[in-house]
């Protein structure tokens, strides 16, 4: 920018110069002259008698502009219930850059049908308004932001942000898996029902209802009906119901009406040794020897043998297979993995 030439200022007794006024003038580098002068001194005037000293000075003055932003400022549309984040500086005309922004601050006079959202702030650098706004109507509501950006010069400029929050919508298009099957962990003996397993067609109605598909997995929960707490573990073998149902407090966030199916869940692992049982006595038999039937009898020694390597008395099947002999030798006893504990309500 070049020197404004139309611009002076008188030098008052305390040699401070007086206001200049720039409003309007476009933001740049300025260059202003300085004439010293007496009070009877008229400019145009060399007979006036007054004294000047004909020795110019420039003063150079710097306007930094305001932040620009694009007409009309910023408008979302949000579902209720949906966590955003608003980048303010998206508004900014693509001449006035983000790193010129060095305070953000904003400031709302609510909605009374709107809760979940910040009506002020403090002064912050990050250009991010977050808020998860629940509509508690059945029709949309508007929340009006007015935005202020702060220079590091302290160049202030204001816009608003509305924000539009759609009511609550009916989610009728998603389904339930009648059955489904599930193994019981054997370190464990439980099983973990989740939505994915259960519900259909979700991702494809929330698109359908313009809805965040997390949202859905937020707001639902299983619950299975097996006689052990009310939650979406699993910890009895057989047949059981479930049903999704809305969780407490997302009563504005989805119209739901629970849906239900059975979790037929199994025990797979392998049955485990408890305990042995019978005339095995290992204190009143000898020191283990002969390991073979003679003349289809037991010896001392042999059942001794046998009731100390439980391993090598599985394999003699006489020993389980026979009465005589399980009555002799005892025979071991096993049990499910998973024993069933359940109550009889929950069998069906």
């Amino acid at each position: 920018m070049g020197p404004i030439s139309s611009i002076r200022s008188i030098v008052d007794a305390d040699g401070v110069l007086d206001p200049i006024d720039f409003t309007g003038k476009p933001a740049g580098v300025y260059a202003v002259t300085v004439r010293s002068v007496t009070d009877n001194w008229v400019e145009g005037n060399p007979g006036s008698g007054g004294c000047v000293d004909d020795t110019d000075r420039s003063v150079t003055f710097t306007i930094h502009e305001k932040p620009k932003f694009r007409q009309g400022g910023l408008d979302y549309s949000v579902y209720t219930c949906t966590e955003v984040s608003l980048k303010l500086s998206d508004n900014l005309e693509a001449s006035f850059t983000c790193d010129e922004i060095t305070k953000w601050s904003w400031v709302t006079t609510g909605n009374p049908n709107v809760t979940g959202y910040p009506t002020s702030s403090g002064e912050f650098s990050s250009p991010f308004l977050n808020l998860t706004p629940t509509n508690n109507s059945s029709v949309p509501q508007v929340l009006v932001y007015t935005v202020t950006a702060e220079t590091e010069y302290g160049c202030k400029n204001t816009f608003e942000v509305e924000i539009t929050v759609r009511p609550k919508e009916k989610f009728d298009c998603v389904g339930c898996g009648s059955k489904i099957n599930v193994t019981l962990d054997g370190s464990t003996c439980s099983a973990e029902i989740t939505l994915d397993q259960v519900l259909l067609n979700v991702a494809a109605c929330a698109a359908a209802k313009d809805i965040p598909a997390s949202l859905i997995y937020e707001a639902l929960e299983v619950v299975v009906d097996d006689g052990v707490g009310a939650d979406n573990i699993v910890t009895c073998p057989g047949q059981h119901k479930y049903v999704v149902r809305l969780k407490p407090g997302y009563e504005n966030c989805l119209i739901w009406q629970p849906c239900w199916g059975v979790v037929n869940a199994e025990d797979k692992s392998a049955p485990l040794y408890t305990s042995w049982i019978g005339k095995c006595n290992v204190g009143t038999l000898a020191v283990p020897g002969q390991t073979e039937l003679l003349n289809g009898q037991f010896t001392n020694s042999t059942a001794a043998f046998l009731c100390l390597n439980a391993e090598e008395l599985f394999n003699k099947e006489q020993t389980w297979k026979d009465a005589t002999s399980a009555l002799f030798a005892g025979r071991p006893v096993f049990a499910d993995a998973c024993h069933n504990n359940c109550s009889s309500a929950s069998r069906r």
